[in-house]
């Protein structure tokens, strides 16, 4: 006889319960033996759809990153032709020595005044390089003015227009004399520089006379 047939007359020499208790386990052994050859697969299948999700989302970010530096491109291109003048406007450095000679001593010039005792509290030496990270600071200065009083609003004025950004801070009235005037002013430009910029102390400048 055949395992086949020792098999069916095994199981025929079961009782109802044993019967039914083989089935069970029968069954469960196939679950488990199924379960066995299909985890591989919906594990797999799981991966891949992390994996789908994962591409999705960096496909969005590069997408936002395109999209991004495509408006800065289009925005660069709008602003292009203005930035030498935002470049006057507001300088990477200081660029002391080109201040004080523009605007400080041709608008005195032209406005036949003087300049004493220009100082500047801090005069930044370093000149940040193209990379750095830059942030707008400021450089407070003081001199004295002496001139006709209208020519001394009229450099007034004209400081606060000049395309490098200046404000006029304090004026102090030393004198008026006979149309002159003699004062104390202090003032602020700025600049754009690093955040380990080095700088010097007090640095005061010759007399500058207008024309007369």
């Amino acid at each position: 006889m055949n395992l086949t047939g020792q098999a069916y007359d095994q199981y025929n020499s079961y009782t109802p319960v044993q019967k039914n208790y083989f089935s069970i386990g029968l069954t469960l052994g196939l679950l488990i033996l199924l379960i066995a050859l299909i985890y591989p697969a919906v594990r797999h299948i799981l991966n891949l759809r992390q994996e789908i999700d994962e591409g999705r989302q960096v496909l969005k970010k590069l997408e936002q990153k395109s999209a991004a530096l495509t408006e800065a491109g289009a925005n660069f291109e709008r602003v292009k032709e203005h930035l030498p003048t935002l470049e006057l406007a507001l300088p990477a450095g200081s660029g002391v020595k080109d201040y004080i000679k523009r605007p400080l001593e041709e608008l005195a010039s032209e406005n036949k005044l003087t300049i004493t005792g220009l100082q500047f509290d801090e005069v930044p030496l370093s000149i940040p390089k193209s990379d750095d990270p830059l942030k707008s600071r400021s450089m407070e200065y003081t001199f004295a003015l002496s001139g006709d009083f209208a020519n001394f609003n009229s450099f007034l004025e004209e400081i606060e227009r000049f395309i490098r950004t200046t404000e006029v801070t304090s004026i102090v009235l030393v004198s008026v004399k006979n149309g002159d005037v003699t004062a104390n002013l202090k003032a602020t430009t700025h600049y754009l520089s690093n955040t380990t910029e080095t700088t010097t102390g007090t640095q005061p400048t010759s007399k500058t006379e207008g024309g007369q």
